[in-house]
């Protein structure tokens, strides 16, 4: 089984031909996954409500009571020049290979039919609202250190949903100093450094 930065760097390679030639289809996908984004959150606050829905739908250890931490910090801990970071922790399962891949594509949701298992959201786009926020939603889970970005990768003229792998700015002790040392991190964790 791959780790997890060997995951990320195969859909950079297989899913977005990062190395390869360029497919011209992908400056078009950038613009209409921007407008869909755009269009569907229009409102700033839909993010919050989007987040929100994803700690409801997310999977749960047993005997674990689910928790939804927020913290708001005027340290750039990501090096964007961000002037406010605002970072969610979630005690979840974790991010699996499987949900990566959906965050990494449009409309492809690994919540799809199962509104019967109590899922509320299924449209695969939501963590995209996000971008009305940021620029560069950063996301740490199951040993996915993982960003993304609004403006288009140059090796593919695609933003918003191919990862790049994060070693510094911010690492887990970076995290960790923020969320507070006397406590383990949760296993999931986003970082959104908000645009001025």
């Amino acid at each position: 089984m791959a780790t997890p930065k060997e995951h990320i760097d195969e859909i950079r390679r297989k899913k977005f031909s990062i190395g390869g030639e360029v497919n011209p289809l992908m400056e078009d996908l950038h613009q209409a996954v921007k407008n869909l984004s755009a269009e569907l959150y229009a409102k700033d606050v839909h993010f919050l409500m989007e987040l929100i829905q994803n700690a409801e739908d997310n999977e749960y250890p047993e005997g674990v009571n689910p928790s939804l931490e927020l913290i708001i910090t005027s340290e750039d801990i990501t090096g964007t020049g961000a002037p406010t970071t605002l970072l969610i922790f979630n005690n979840e399962k974790g991010f699996s290979p499987k949900n990566i891949e959906s965050i990494c594509s449009v409309g492809r949701s690994t919540k799809k039919g199962n509104r019967k298992r109590g899922y509320i959201g299924e449209k695969g786009i939501g963590f995209k609202s996000v971008f009305l926020i940021t620029a560069q939603p950063y996301i740490f889970s199951n040993g996915y250190q993982i960003q993304f970005n609004e403006e288009p990768c140059p090796h593919t003229n695609l933003g918003y949903i191919i990862p790049e792998w994060v070693e510094e700015n911010p690492t887990l002790a970076d995290i960790k100093r923020i969320y507070g040392s006397h406590a383990a991190l949760p296993t999931t964790t986003i970082i959104l450094p908000l645009k001025p």
